[in-house]
């Protein structure tokens, strides 16, 4: 069944093929899905995947939970955002750069990519590889969600690569639900999943209630489309018994942007911080088990007699004390050491260990910071020295989101018209992005990440008072600023008239006839167009353009 092309089977048969294959790799990698569960069951031991069969020791120092929020905060908390640079551009790119920025960043903050992203880092932190997936639903509208590594199938004959031509998403829907969504397979959907044999999924994977297995399917191209021998792909939606949804694929990705903590040799599936410490956690566990049961054992301390004092007794008491009686020596209570000091320096040393390997201080872990640290400055140097240990997860996040950013435009740009409307309002209406003239493939090279710090409020106040300091605003301007930090709208005013001579600039490049306004930037306007003159001279501008 791994060899059984579904992509080729004829329409409304690729259920046949999909659903038998995608047990059939899901039986074969079990073992990525059992590391998968171990994993959630060390970072949260009363969650959905608790053991059921047994009891174990209770985790008192979870050092996996503990390494993996604290990474989570260190790296995932600093927003990222896109920005479209553009390197010697026209005035008409200059502006499609800035409404793209624009446009990113209203769409992105509204669809909450920036949650999905940062969940999807932690599950990279956890287990190796975090997926968002992004599409546009039967209402055209796009969506982001985040998607649980455990329900990706991948076969691990394919991504030996790290390049799959092909991909599953499988994910559990209420029957009631899936009719709802397809009411014309109503009877299809009524009859799939019969039978004792439906029990589990794939052997392993427990059905619960009245769910359906829905399983997503996409096959991208071969070759180059418009080359010959190009063949498109395939993307289906398949049930037990019918297929849901069928059309041709011609993207040359997958809709899911992948984050990974570190890349795992000939495998689609990553290497997560969490398992270098699944050892350490073992042994940390065992010894507070042992620990505890030794300080039990020992509670109750033991006073030793000898044998002909054996009815030794309180014969009466006082308000000073309990006052007894003996005959011969006086009797020893011995309280000995419950625990060795060997078995409380043995868990602290793995302890340790744990953290250092997975390069968390335990500081950051424990929220405090270094005595005499006192200043911004020294705090800010302290926190550059402590991510350099993540500098890879941090560019690999970065990549990571702006990789979402790219899918979403992607999604826009397929709804054309019919994308959401995104762009800054004005007085005289919408801005509309006109998608026809946005080039996906120069996007992708044009974006680079950037901390969004700046547009927080009390960044902006930063940026305000930086900018006073600087000559680029008024004192006046700044204390304006900080009461109302709308910085964009600020330094717009400054740079308008620059912008309206580029345009100026532009109409002239493109033939078209100008006449200067008393209104512009003249002085401004004269050193500009000479410049832009010379360099169109060089370019062997034609003469009517000069």
């Amino acid at each position: 069944m791994r060899n059984s092309k579904w992509w080729n089977a004829d329409e409304g048969m690729v259920h046949e093929r999909v659903v038998a294959y995608a047990q059939e790799v899901e039986r074969v990698n079990a073992d990525h899905y059992d590391r998968f569960r171990k994993l959630d069951y060390l970072y949260d031991p009363n969650g959905a995947n608790r053991d059921e069969g047994g009891i174990r020791p209770q985790v008192q120092d979870n050092l996996i939970q503990s390494t993996v929020d604290t990474v989570y905060s260190i790296v995932a908390a600093t927003e990222i955002g896109a920005r479209f640079v553009v390197k010697d551009a026209e005035w008409d790119e200059m502006r499609r750069a800035m409404h793209l920025e624009w446009y990113s960043e209203n769409i992105t903050r509204s669809l909450g990519t920036e949650e999905m992203a940062n969940d999807a880092f932690r599950d990279g932190a956890l287990k190796g590889t975090g997926i968002v997936k992004v599409y546009t639903d039967s209402f055209d509208e796009i969506q982001v969600d985040r998607v649980p590594i455990d329900d990706l199938i991948v076969d691990s004959a394919e991504s030996a690569a790290d390049k799959p031509k092909q991909m599953h998403q499988r994910c559990m829907v209420d029957r009631e639900e899936l009719i709802a969504m397809f009411p014309d397979l109503e009877l299809a959907i009524a009859e799939a999943q019969q039978g004792t044999s439906w029990s589990h999924w794939a052997g392993f994977r427990p059905i619960e209630g009245d769910d359906i297995v829905v399983i997503e399917s996409w096959r991208l191209p071969v070759g180059r489309k418009g080359k010959p021998g190009y063949k498109p792909g395939r993307h289906c939606m398949t049930i037990d018994g019918a297929d849901l949804f069928d059309e041709v694929w011609e993207e040359t990705r997958f809709p899911f942007a992948v984050f990974r903590w570190a890349k795992r040799d000939r495998s689609f599936f990553g290497i997560s911080m969490a398992e270098g410490l699944i050892g350490h956690q073992k042994t940390v566990t065992k010894l507070g088990w042992q620990i505890d049961r030794q300080l039990d054992q020992m509670a109750m301390p033991t006073t030793y007699v000898r044998l002909a004092d054996a009815n030794l007794a309180v014969k009466r008491s006082n308000h000073l004390g309990t006052i007894a009686v003996y005959q011969g020596d006086v009797p020893q209570t011995v309280i000995p050491k419950a625990v060795s000091p060997e078995t409380y320096n043995r868990e602290e040393t793995v302890m340790r260990r744990a953290y250092e390997l997975s390069g968390v201080s335990r500081m950051n872990a424990n929220s405090t910071k270094p005595a005499g640290l006192e200043s911004g400055a020294a705090l800010r140097a302290y926190a550059d020295i402590t991510t350099q240990r993540f500098a890879q997860q941090e560019k690999a996040i970065e990549r990571f989101k702006l990789d979402i950013v790219w899918l979403v435009l992607r999604e826009a740009k397929k709804l054309g018209p019919a994308a959401p409307k995104m762009l800054r309002k004005t007085r005289w209406g919408t801005r509309v992005l006109d998608w026809s003239s946005v080039d996906l493939g120069d996007v992708k090279y044009q974006m680079k990440a950037a901390s969004d710090l700046g547009k927080t409020p009390a960044g902006k106040r930063q940026l305000a008072m930086e900018w006073a300091q600087a000559g680029v605003v008024s004192k006046d301007e700044a204390r304006a600023l900080i009461e109302y930090p709308d910085t964009e709208g600020s330094i717009s005013m400054y740079t308008a008239a620059y912008r309206d001579i580029q345009r100026t600039t532009q109409d002239l490049l493109d033939g078209v006839q100008m006449m200067p306004e008393g209104f512009q930037n003249l002085k401004m306007g004269v050193w500009m167009i000479q410049q832009e003159y010379l360099k169109a001279k060089g370019d062997s501008a034609p003469e009517e353009i000069l």
